[in-house]
């Protein structure tokens, strides 16, 4: 027997021995119906997000850079407004391979109806490069800009022009130039809402939001699993007598979910940030409400490298104002490791958390409470037990915000700026090291 005989007995032998683990996904349930989620075990442990073969990477955070001298604060670099007579904003940006962005918002200066989606193309000067509105002559909404290979968009919002009912979540994907290449409703006859897309590793996705069209009488939170034309595979509510829903979501390992929004603990108890643990077919691992007898609401999450989540939003139970925003770090059981409030004596809310380095972040919001009069874009930089490294907010004497920051060659930002009416508003800053 030569060399090659010898290996080739050697190999067979060890596979008959050891045996072959052969991985094959569960058939999924294809029914359209809205089926009720199964009550969860108590105490179960979230484990720490790692890269799934299910969950796509574009889904996840994206590696931070080398490690340099940690920001210590922004600076405006260049501003542009954009829109017409009426009232529009951008709530969504990307930034293309090339350089280019791509804003989402909606408006009320042009297109079809009482307000449109809006998606606009720039350079990175924010020259516009071409423009395009979807709808219909009622209202439309849009929460979420996923971007697809290909310079193809997701796009995530609500319609009251098409679908089934009073007002239907909408999905629908544009090629690079802004056509539509599907589009999809979601619904029943009530009211229902999409918020966040997370794109599976085959081509699908999770789609989270919100539906008063279930058999309960007030909005039950809302899981659909599509294929990657939209097409319906499974679809989950939960909540039941309690009112909930999503705005947001996390991959974890092993294809379970984290879902982030708000909810009601009891009926007789008020609305409380709310994360919701699921494994890979939709049903309850574990459920964290957080709150007093106020409103809160998580409208944004993030994973540490150590496992605890850090979860924005905003609360009425506590702080100084009538809203202030609100930064929670729970452990992986879902326990406070601590929480923070930032802001006055006004209305004030945090939507968006980006990692820097050395165990900092970026909190993105508005506050009606610091040098304005009326509102302002809000930025603040804090550390790793939430205090307060640096703020500084942005806007003139009108109702200014930001909705959405994308953090590349700089930071990017969107929102809505006030003069006469509201203009989509662009901002691009400088990192101060």
């Amino acid at each position: 027997m030569g060399r090659v005989g010898f290996w080739l007995t050697l190999i067979i032998i060890v596979s008959a021995l050891t045996g072959i683990i052969v991985y094959k996904e569960l058939a999924l349930d294809q029914t359209a119906k809205l089926l009720p989620a199964k009550t969860p075990p108590p105490k179960r442990v979230i484990r720490a997000a790692t890269p799934d073969p299910v969950i796509d990477s574009a889904a996840l955070p994206e590696p931070r850079d080398t490690p340099r001298q940690p920001v210590v604060g922004y600076h405006s670099d260049w501003e542009k407004v954009y829109g017409g007579r009426r009232s529009d904003y951008f709530s969504q940006v990307a930034v293309s391979e090339s350089g280019d962005l791509i804003m989402a918002g909606r408006t009320e200066s042009k297109g079809a109806g009482a307000g449109d989606i809006w998606l606009m193309h720039t350079n990175a000067a924010g020259k516009p490069l071409w423009d395009h509105t979807y709808g219909g002559k009622a209202y439309e909404e849009l929460y979420h800009l996923l971007p697809l290979p290909r310079n193809h968009m997701l796009l995530v919002g609500t319609t009251e022009s098409v679908g089934q009912g009073k007002a239907d979540g909408w999905v629908f994907e544009v090629n690079g130039k802004g056509k539509i290449v599907w589009q999809k409703t979601y619904g029943g006859k009530n009211q229902d809402f999409l918020r966040y897309a997370l794109r599976l590793g085959k081509g699908g996705y999770l789609l989270v939001g919100g539906t008063k069209s279930s058999k309960s009488r007030t909005i039950d939170g809302w899981l659909i699993k599509t294929n990657r034309r939209g097409s319906i595979r499974w679809q989950r509510t939960y909540g039941g007598a309690q009112f909930m829903h999503f705005n947001h979501a996390l991959p974890l390992a092993g294809n379970q979910v984290l879902l982030i929004g708000q909810g009601q603990e009891k009926v007789s108890h008020g609305l409380d940030g709310l994360i919701v643990q699921i494994d890979g077919k939709g049903q309850v691992v574990n459920k964290v409400y957080v709150g007093e007898r106020e409103e809160e609401n998580f409208q944004f999450g993030l994973q540490l490298d150590n496992g605890d989540f850090l979860l924005a939003g905003y609360t009425e139970s506590k702080g100084s104002g009538q809203t202030d925003g609100w930064l929670v770090r729970l452990n992986n059981q879902g326990r406070a490791v601590w929480e923070k409030t930032y802001g006055g004596a006004s209305r004030d809310a945090l939507r968006q958390i980006i990692a820097l380095e050395e165990d900092r972040w970026l909190l993105v919001g508005d506050t009606g409470s610091r040098k304005s009069k009326s509102n302002d874009g809000w930025l603040l930089i804090v550390d790793g037990e939430g205090s307060v490294i640096w703020e500084d907010q942005f806007g003139g004497n009108g109702a200014d915000w930001f909705r959405y920051a994308h953090a590349a060659d700089g930071l990017v930002l969107v929102g809505s700026k006030h003069d006469r009416t509201n203009h989509a508003w662009l901002v691009h800053m400088a990192p101060s090291r």
